[in-house]
């Protein structure tokens, strides 16, 4: 949990920001907060995708679904990966 702490910590207050279930009570003062898989144009998506979670922390998509959304958004060249700390990331959208 250090690791998610430590990028949380990075997303600005007034951005909206897509994530995955279990990270949405940190992030619920955000101006706009959406549930991956949609991320909705969203300023930043903060994924944490250390094995052994529950599967509910990836609501319908599971882990592997989550890691390819990830990728995609990457490769799509809208969102860059801005902080990474272990398996946690946040992506910026350009």
């Amino acid at each position: 949990m250090d690791n998610t702490r430590l990028v949380l910590a990075q997303v600005p207050k007034n951005t909206s920001v897509a994530s995955q279930n279990n990270l949405l009570p940190h992030l619920s003062h955000r101006k706009e907060v959406y549930l991956l898989p949609n991320v909705n144009n969203a300023e930043y998506v903060i994924v944490d995708l250390h094995p052994g979670q529950n599967a509910w922390d990836f609501y319908n998509q599971g882990l592997e679904g989550t890691k390819s959304i990830l990728v995609q958004l990457v490769k799509s060249n809208s969102y860059k990966v801005v902080v990474s700390s272990g398996d946690v990331y946040l992506l910026k959208k350009f």
